[in-house]
């Protein structure tokens, strides 16, 4: 199964984060995550907390639309609420 990410490209242009970073984030093998509340559609949401490439520690909010698709809703350096609500888990 191919996944389709769309993204919020107002949240990454606010906050100076690339869709790369984004997707280097969700990569990150030892990124860590907590639940978010579900979107205004229903849709289950997660904020995953992880590194790009460069060391970037970011906070990255995907909802999850279809069985295919991704959408990146928030993007943002990771703060310490989300760092602290994120466990890893294997």
């Amino acid at each position: 199964m191919n996944l389709a990410f769309t993204f919020n490209y107002d949240s990454l242009k606010r906050a100076k984060v690339s869709p790369d970073e984004c997707l280097e984030v969700l990569a990150d093998p030892f990124k860590t995550f907590y639940d978010d509340l579900p979107s205004q559609r229903g849709s289950p949401r997660r904020m995953w907390v992880g590194y790009t490439l460069t060391e970037r520690r970011l906070e990255i909010g995907v909802e999850y639309l279809k069985s295919d698709i991704e959408h990146i809703y928030h993007a943002r350096k990771a703060q310490n609420e989300s760092i602290k609500r994120a466990v890893h888990r294997e």
